[in-house]
């Protein structure tokens, strides 16, 4: 399974990380750390674009509360992309 977690807090992504290993999932989980980050993973571009030939991801976990595009913004930008409305977002803030 191939996880991308969009958060923008260290200490939330620690123990994300942690709780991953702990549950010795198989399969990879990335980082992002803000919207505009996470949708420019998703669509390969700029730093990302190296990954085109790569799978999308099976899971977002995304964060609401991120700066320079908050999750509801991504929410919105996903489920109206063809290629990424499919992908199961699961929504994790505090």
């Amino acid at each position: 399974m191939n996880i991308i977690c969009a958060e923008d807090d260290p200490d939330d992504r620690l123990i994300t990380e942690e709780a991953f290993e702990e549950c010795n999932m198989n399969g990879t989980l990335n980082f992002v750390e803000n919207g505009e980050d996470l949708m420019r993973y998703l669509q390969r571009k700029g730093q990302y674009e190296n990954l085109r030939s790569t799978d999308l991801p099976d899971l977002i976990l995304l964060d609401l509360n991120m700066p320079k595009k908050d999750g509801k913004d991504c929410i919105l930008e996903i489920k109206n992309d063809p290629l990424l409305k499919n992908i199961p977002i699961v929504v994790l803030t505090t």
